[in-house]
């Protein structure tokens, strides 16, 4: 409707409004909010290491967006502190050592972007994706060098994204994709189409061809198929030319992307 705004447009909206407010707030302050020190004189403040401090539940929130906005909230000596301390027993706890070491190779990328980039990918060993805890802190590293350096690995990104096992019910594929909608890089087509072109296409799913369809298209109203059409056939619909409806998304991004089209079998025709 008029006079409302796009998702992703309120969603970046937020996040200025956040960072505003965050950069007021100054690195001292934030650097010893996420070391659980002293930062103000409010008691409600004085967060703890307990796992039952009720109040974790808005630390883990603001630590993350702090992490994830390292380079405009935090300094470039703050890396060594973050690396030190990504591995400790709280950062096991809530499952955001790859944030913290994301956040200290940011921040080391300031002064150098090459080893900045080379360290985040070097990360990526630490967790080996055996399991779906490795594969989300994979994707969280994911997401942090897709910030950091857009299409410039496209490549790494492009062979991570299909190392990952696909599933039905849980994708972080599709998670990474989200995230990727939400940074609006000028380059986002760069990767997708780089997504597209490789031969493991024919393997997403219908998570990951809806997500690759409307970020395409611009957004979920702009979808280049139409959102209705999408729904019909998730895939707890199990409809019988399921199949042949996924191969025809599959070419409509080929199309947009000004790939060669593959052909499509007798039943998908």
């Amino acid at each position: 409707m008029r006079g409302e705004p796009d998702t992703r447009d309120a969603t970046l909206l937020r996040a200025a409004t956040l960072l505003r407010t965050a950069k007021a707030i100054g690195p001292d302050a934030l650097m010893n909010f996420l070391l659980l020190k002293p930062f103000s004189s409010d008691p409600d403040l004085r967060f703890t290491s307990g796992h039952s401090d009720p109040r974790s539940e808005v630390f883990v929130p603001i630590s993350r967006f702090i992490l994830e906005h390292a380079p405009e909230l935090l300094r470039p000596t703050d890396a060594a502190v973050l690396r030190a301390n990504a591995t400790n027993e709280l950062q096991h706890w809530q499952s955001t050592t790859p944030l913290w070491l994301a956040a200290a190779n940011s921040l080391d990328a300031i002064q150098d972007h090459a080893k900045g980039a080379a360290e985040m990918k070097a990360d990526f060993t630490k967790f080996p994706a055996n399991d779906w805890g490795d594969q989300n802190d994979q994707m969280h590293l994911a997401i942090a060098l897709w910030r950091l350096s857009g299409a410039m690995e496209k490549d790494f990104l492009v062979q991570w994204f299909y190392s990952l096992p696909s599933t039905e019910t849980i994708s972080h594929r599709e998670g990474f994709l989200r995230a990727v909608d939400a940074g609006a890089r000028p380059d986002t087509p760069d990767l997708l189409k780089a997504i597209v072109a490789d031969p493991r296409f024919d393997t997403t799913d219908w998570a990951v061809l809806v997500q690759l369809l409307q970020i395409a298209g611009g957004g979920i109203n702009t979808s280049l198929v139409d959102s209705h059409e999408l729904y019909d056939h998730q895939s707890n619909q199990h409809r019988p030319d399921q199949v042949a409806v996924l191969a025809s998304w599959r070419n409509v991004l080929r199309r947009h992307f000004g790939l060669p089209e593959r052909a499509l079998s007798a039943d998908a025709s």
